[in-house]
């Protein structure tokens, strides 16, 4: 998430109840608020961020819940990674180019045994 100075709002011991009573979401990084976003427009109920929802300072809370990671990701709608930023501030949608070259990104669909390939719109930039 970038250098300490730019880390995103964690849970540690001395915030665990305050924030088992409620994370404002204008407190939130910029890329938390946009995860906020797009999980509200999608109208689904839940968010894993996982420096709010793992205690980063207690020595048990990490080996409880990080094995539990893998099953969370497995089983979400959707997975959010704003892997184009250089710290939790910049949000996930940052202004790119879109790549010069045809790609196709492979889907299947529950019960769908062939699935098919989507083309990433390559004609236009890309920005929020």
């Amino acid at each position: 998430w970038g250098p300490p100075a730019k880390g995103p709002l964690r849970t540690t011991k001395a915030t665990l109840q305050q924030h088992l009573a409620g994370v404002s979401v204008s407190s939130l990084p910029k890329t938390f608020r946009d995860a906020v976003a797009i999980t509200r427009s999608m109208e689904l109920c839940y968010l894993w961020v996982d420096s709010l929802c793992i205690v980063q300072d207690n020595k048990d809370d990490w080996p409880t819940e990080a094995p539990r990671m893998g099953s969370l990701y497995s089983r979400a709608h959707l997975v959010i990674a704003a892997s184009g930023a250089r710290d939790s501030s910049e949000g996930c949608f940052l202004e790119r180019v879109a790549p010069s070259s045809s790609i196709e990104i492979p889907y299947k669909r529950e019960g769908d045994r062939d699935g098919g390939h989507v083309p990433p719109c390559t004609k236009r930039r890309y920005s929020r």
